[in-house]
């Protein structure tokens, strides 16, 4: 059996075990297996990039940029080192989408990931948090039109904080003549990635377009910029990720087409 066709039969298993409380971590543990099993990793310039198709012909391809340092190892077998991370947790929500997507060990420089996911299929969209919004900032004003077809920033940080010397700014935000959705939580009190210091910035660029979402406070005693704070999503992850993939259909085609 092909491995595609061997990944889509215990996906489909997943799905029938799952409604039997006694076998759901069976068919959990069926389910990882089977995104593993068609986990592609390649080495590019900067370490390993890791690599995911759908069933099909991809409707586009979406970068994954986590939060903290926005780098992480990557196993031979394409198992993230930032698993627990809101971008890479939701990973196989695009791939079901019909989304190919990619995550890397080092998003410093995007050049060679976004042009091995140009040749899968365009649009290229990065979907970054946290940190990782500096980063994919960075790239998409330096890369210019050899960068992302759109981008997509979640949790955006605009403070410097103990891994980034500045965060996401107004100045950077003109200088975009790409797509940008800008997600926040209401709830995220992160000192790192103010709600209204976002709207500021987002400001700065007349056509980005701005999705407040409200998840249940947390703990005090909870890191407020950790992964299960509202700063990651926690408890809304399915939601948010549907308003992303909304979003890309609607607005980064056109882009990719041009």
């Amino acid at each position: 059996m092909p491995p595609e066709s061997s990944a889509k039969l215990r996906l489909v298993m997943f799905r029938f075990l799952a409604g039997s409380g006694a076998l759901a971590a069976l068919a959990w543990a069926l389910a990882l297996a089977a995104f593993a099993a068609a986990v592609e990793v390649r080495q590019i310039p900067g370490g390993k990039i890791a690599i995911l198709r759908p069933e099909g012909t991809a409707r586009g391809s979406v970068i994954l940029i986590p939060g903290s340092t926005a780098q992480q190892t990557i196993s031979d077998s394409g198992q993230p080192g930032s698993a627990d991370n809101f971008v890479i947790r939701i990973r196989r929500k695009f791939v079901e989408a019909g989304y190919a997507i990619a995550y890397l060990e080092d998003p410093t420089d995007m050049s060679a990931p976004i042009a091995a996911m140009r040749a899968i299929a365009r649009p290229v969209v990065v979907v970054a948090t946290s940190n990782g919004t500096i980063v994919t900032v960075d790239n998409a004003v330096r890369l210019g039109k050899n960068g992302p077809d759109a981008i997509v920033l979640t949790s955006t940080v605009t403070k410097p904080n103990v891994n980034f010397s500045h965060g996401v700014s107004e100045r950077e935000l003109r200088a975009l003549r790409i797509p940008v959705l800008f997600i926040h939580n209401t709830n995220d009190i992160c000192r790192s990635s103010p709600l209204g210091s976002t709207h500021d910035v987002a400001s700065a660029d007349k056509s980005a377009d701005f999705i407040e979402v409200t998840s249940d406070p947390v703990s005090p005693a909870v890191d407020q910029c950790g992964t299960r704070a509202p700063h990651a999503y926690v408890g809304i992850e399915s939601d948010v990720t549907q308003r992303i993939i909304d979003w890309i259909a609607a607005h980064a085609s056109a882009r990719a087409d041009s």
